[in-house]
């Protein structure tokens, strides 16, 4: 249940912060990348399990989970700080 809670946030958000004229494209090309991802993570995962066992995998599954948490953290905080004017005194008007 609280994977499905995640996947509709996500989604939503996804579809709240893209206009209208480039919705479907980004849904297709995100969900096209998010299946890609999984599939390479399911080939590697078994790939290593069988060589490094298990407890390698899992511990490579958390620091790879671990390493994405960050350098989201760094591009949301990029882009955050890219659309947030400077403090200063208000556009002037005609």
């Amino acid at each position: 249940m609280s994977a499905m809670v995640f996947l509709i946030a996500r989604l939503t958000c996804l579809q709240q912060c893209t206009p209208d004229p480039v919705l479907g494209r980004t849904c297709s090309l995100f969900l096209a990348v998010e299946a890609a991802a999984g599939l390479a993570g399911t080939a590697v995962g078994g790939v290593l399990m069988e060589l490094a066992g298990f407890a390698v995998a899992a511990a490579a599954a958390a620091l790879t989970i671990a390493v994405s948490a960050v350098v989201c953290a760094i591009f949301l905080r990029a882009a955050s700080s890219a659309t947030t004017r400077p403090p200063g005194p208000p556009p002037r008007g005609r």
